[in-house]
């Protein structure tokens, strides 16, 4: 039983109920308005997903940039520590020079004495092994 006014019965078999458009323009709107749906959901993601790579990028530079400044902090520091280390070392050093130069001018012959002593006895050391 078709309905007088273009439309379906309705599956019960009552007559003058509708269930959809039978025209071909309706489909069509409502093709269009499904992909247009799409369109904007799809281009919501895209920028939903630019967004957050845009996130990660800013991160990761964050990240990186912390993680060099750390690193050189610590070569800065690292580079502070040896060169308090020398500095140390030289000045005891020269203060060593400086007691041995005052105990050589207080004590000149037992320096003398000394040093002859040390001399034969890295000679007898030598000597002993090139034999």
């Amino acid at each position: 039983m078709a309905n007088t006014r273009g439309g379906f019965n309705d599956p019960m078999g009552t007559p003058g109920t509708t269930t959809g458009t039978t025209t071909s323009g309706g489909m069509g709107q409502t093709a269009g308005s499904a992909m247009g749906s799409v369109k904007e959901g799809m281009s919501s993601m895209a920028d939903k997903a630019r967004d957050a790579a845009s996130n990660v990028t800013e991160r990761v530079r964050d990240v990186a940039s912390t993680v060099s400044q750390r690193a050189g902090d610590m070569a800065s520091g690292a580079a502070q520590c040896a060169q308090d280390m020398a500095s140390t070392v030289g000045h005891r050093a020269e203060d060593m020079v400086a007691d041995l130069t005052h105990l050589i001018r207080r004590y000149p012959v037992q320096s003398v004495l000394a040093g002859l002593g040390v001399g034969f006895l890295l000679a007898q050391v030598l000597r002993s092994n090139d034999r």
